[in-house]
């Protein structure tokens, strides 16, 4: 399996955590966005939008973190991580879904993502800050954890 990524990409750390927790041998390619490689045709192949996360595994190649989560519990951790129960399963998708839209950080100088924090152009102390759906999002999660469990399932 190849993961195709962007090493300060927030939703290509989701996959490699995924791929760490589940043990799954894979190789990482760093895409060079400075230079535009996910622009150009031969990425454009494997993800039309020219974004990370890409998976490539055995023909089948997906992109969207979200879509690449749910292929990779079910592949690899079966009805531990996916379970095909509906009411298990929509449990599943609310966090998948929560951690795609509900949960960022906004960067205060340049907007585009917390990862600019490491990037070396700006160094390591660029300013951070959650923004007000971040809050939200964060504020719900704490008032539900102690009722809810993260993943559903037999044994969890």
């Amino acid at each position: 399996m190849k993961l195709h990524l962007v090493a300060v990409s927030g939703n290509s750390y989701k996959v490699r955590i995924l791929l760490s927790l589940l043990k799954v041998p894979h190789e990482l390619v760093f895409v060079d966005t400075r230079n535009r490689a996910h622009r150009q045709p031969p990425f454009l192949k494997l993800n039309p939008r020219g974004e990370v996360p890409v998976i490539e595994d055995d023909g089948v190649v997906l992109w969207d973190s979200a879509a690449i989560l749910v292929y990779l519990a079910r592949k690899h951790g079966g009805e531990r991580w996916l379970p095909s129960a509906p009411g298990p399963m929509a449990e599943v998708m609310q966090w998948v879904a929560l951690a795609g839209s509900e949960i960022r950080l906004r960067h205060r100088v340049c907007g585009r993502c917390a990862a600019c924090r490491v990037h070396p152009r700006h160094g390591a102390q660029c300013p951070i800050e959650f923004d007000d759906r971040a809050i939200d999002g964060v504020q719900r999660l704490a008032r539900v954890h102690g009722s809810h469990h993260f993943r559903s399932g037999p044994g969890m």
